[in-house]
């Protein structure tokens, strides 16, 4: 049996899905599943034999409908190559729809992730916390899986280890031995989910002055690239890794960290699929909307500690606060921020 699995963004939801593919590659040894989503990210699913993995590049800045013909006249003719036995949209959104209506007239059975949950999801964002907690992103994902009659389970701890990328850090930074090996991502795609840079700073100078410590300075895109480079030229044992690994590699790396402090951002879910544990930092957004990252800990996310009526703004984020004050993120401090680190990882304060 051949299935398609499609979830065309962003990193942190296709990361979301990847447990449960896993759980998949396991349990349905003589089945192909070909997985589709837009960015390169065929690592996320290293080791797991029987899962392909099919970039979709639209066109540059096409619209919606255009995308939804070009991602269509993908799945036709990877359909021609061999033939699919059913797909399973965990995207569910307009540029999906038509390639599921395609399959339907091919006789290739479609399912389809829940709007309900989307709706719920927006719901619980209009009402600032206030209706009823939505399921997980995972759960919506195994639903979606389980009607097309899979069977999952939520054993998976980690990926396989990428020898070749492993490899390649040993290289690059050498093997940690007698080190403490930290990193930080202080940047999202929103900017109300994005830590202020003094906060940040704060953080950085904090660590770099530790003793037997090394600082990993996570990112992507240029402008974050750019910061954190400077930040990484600023504090001694402080490295900044934007733009400089593969996939691959930057998972082995986290891998190897003692502890690390993210946003609520793709990094939080990159991090889960090595089993680290991390300190994720809300601004606009929540994890009780379902986007905590696979088995991450509760306990170790950060919210601001007072009511915010305006919280949660936002899914993702926002990259403008309606008050223009950004509040929330506001309420963190250094001495805050620490506090919780060194009480999520037990070390002496």
């Amino acid at each position: 049996m051949r299935y398609l699995i499609i979830r065309l963004t962003s990193l942190g939801s296709v990361a979301m899905s990847v447990p449960l593919i896993s759980s998949l590659s396991r349990r349905y040894t003589d089945d192909e599943f070909v997985y589709v989503a837009r960015k390169d990210l065929a690592d996320l699913f290293h080791g797991m034999p029987n899962v392909r993995y099919v970039r979709f590049t639209p066109s540059h800045n096409s619209s919606s409908l255009t995308r939804s013909g070009e991602l269509c006249a993908m799945v036709s003719g990877l359909h021609a190559i061999r033939r699919f036995d059913a797909v399973v949209d965990l995207q569910g959104d307009t540029t999906t729809f038509l390639t599921r209506c395609w399959c339907l007239t091919h006789g290739v059975k479609s399912y389809c992730i829940s709007r309900t949950d989307a709706i719920h999801r927006w719901a619980y964002i209009q009402s600032s916390g206030k209706a009823s907690q939505p399921p997980a992103m995972a759960d919506s994902y195994a639903a979606a899986l389980r009607s097309a009659g899979f069977t999952i389970d939520d054993d998976f701890t980690a990926l396989d280890i990428n020898t070749q990328a492993a490899e390649f850090i040993n290289e690059r930074f050498g093997n940690g031995v007698g080190e403490r090996w930290i990193g930080i991502a202080p940047f999202a795609k929103s900017a109300t989910n994005t830590l202020p840079f003094r906060t940040t700073k704060g953080i950085i100078q904090y660590f770099s002055e530790q003793p037997n410590t090394r600082v990993f300075l996570f990112g992507a895109g240029v402008v974050e690239s750019e910061m954190l480079n400077q930040w990484s030229s600023i504090y001694d044992n402080v490295v900044s890794v934007a733009g400089m690994l593969s996939l691959g590699s930057e998972l082995e790396l986290m891998r190897r960290l003692s502890g690390m402090i993210c946003m609520d951002s793709a990094n939080q879910h990159l991090a889960s699929l090595v089993a680290l544990k991390v300190i994720t930092i809300w601004g606009g957004t929540t994890p009780e909307n379902g986007f905590l990252a696979w088995k991450q800990d509760k306990n170790m996310c950060l919210e601001p500690r007072r009511n915010i009526p305006c919280r949660p703004c936002a899914l993702n984020g926002n990259n403008k606060c309606a008050k223009k004050t950004y509040e929330c993120l506001g309420l963190y401090s250094v001495a805050q921020i620490l506090q919780h680190y060194n009480e999520a990882y037990n070390l002496p304060k």
